[in-house]
């Protein structure tokens, strides 16, 4: 079954601005669960042990013959990528005995959203071989600044997400990739982050047993592949809010050191982790600058740049693990 609503006629060429829109950009190959950190440009809402999955076909199982990471065959199930050799899993629904539990993924969009222009938005989701239950909703959240939970309960299902598919559609399909697509137009505009997930409470969310033969898994978990935002309308040149500033970073991914060229010169350099949290901040003098990563986790880092005249501009940094 696949979820398509109809949009108007798509400019082709637009840029998609989810960054890493397929999860093929990684700083290592996964090895166990729970590890969305390894994922270039993706997060998770802040809580360590509830956390989306990753699986990349990098992962070619242990000595066993357990798959456990792999793709297309894992520990909850077999399924191709949609695109590409990776996809990242969340649980949408976690049953009577965690209720209210979710998880969602998280990025950063490339240049934030501007107002009164039209956005197709579209993501693909598959559900497990392994878990007993297939839900709807599922929505796609925007937000200005980074979505943060401090629970794996309830907190998330106060938020109405912008892009929803149509009620009573249940996503049951565990053989082929089911698409949910629709247009956004903010009245606001600014709009920086998109969070995937359900974000309807368990009384609002439909459900279905689809029997496994594994009756401990009373819990829905889905695959997701291809995240796209993508402009149908052209945006006016003059509203792009760090056009201004350019600059390279390089290498990027790192393990220890990150050298930055700029055109202009530089008047701060500054770092923080996923959460807003600054780890770095400098003056800069000239046009280079030498970031110093030995002292961090892997993970991805949000830059932000910043020259004479206040022009700044962010970009995102993986520090890498080491060889």
């Amino acid at each position: 079954m696949v979820i398509l609503i109809l949009l108007p006629t798509l400019c082709v060429g637009q840029q998609n601005l989810v960054p890493n829109s397929s999860f093929e950009e990684h700083s290592d190959c996964p090895s166990t669960i729970s590890q969305h950190n390894l994922v270039a440009f993706w997060t998770n809402t802040g809580i360590p042990d509830c956390s989306p999955d990753y699986y990349h076909a990098c992962n070619l199982g242990t000595p066993s013959g357990d798959p456990h990471m792999g793709v297309p065959m894992n520990a909850p199930g077999i399924q191709h990528a949609h695109s590409g050799e990776a996809y990242m899993a969340f649980f949408a629904y976690t049953g009577p005995n965690a209720p209210n539990g979710r998880e969602y993924i998280q990025a950063e969009l490339i240049e934030p959203i501007q107002r009164d222009i039209r956005y197709k938005v579209s993501f693909y989701v598959s559900l497990t071989d392994f878990f007993q239950y297939a839900v709807g909703p599922l929505g796609a959240l925007f937000t200005d600044t980074l979505f943060t939970r401090d629970s794996p309960y309830n907190t998330g299902l106060h938020f109405t997400p912008q892009i929803q598919s149509p009620p009573n559609v249940i996503f049951d399909d565990k053989e082929t990739w089911m698409l949910i697509c629709d247009t956004l137009i903010s009245r606001t505009g600014g709009e920086r982050f998109i969070s995937i997930g359900n974000f309807n409470n368990d009384d609002e969310t439909d459900t279905l047993l689809v029997p496994t033969g594994l009756n401990s898994r009373w819990q829905s978990y889905y695959y997701i592949d291809d995240v796209s935002v993508i402009a149908l309308d052209s945006i006016p040149n003059g509203v792009r809010e760090y056009g201004e500033l350019r600059f390279s970073v390089f290498p990027n991914p790192a393990t220890d050191m990150v050298r930055i060229e700029a055109q202009q010169h530089l008047g701060s350099v500054r770092l923080s982790d996923m959460l807003g949290r600054e780890v770095y901040g400098r003056a800069a003098q000239g046009r280079s600058h030498t970031l110093d990563l030995r002292h961090l986790p892997t993970g991805i880092y949000l830059l932000q740049v910043t020259d004479l005249q206040g022009h700044t501009s962010p970009q995102r940094v993986v520090k890498a693990a080491e060889p």
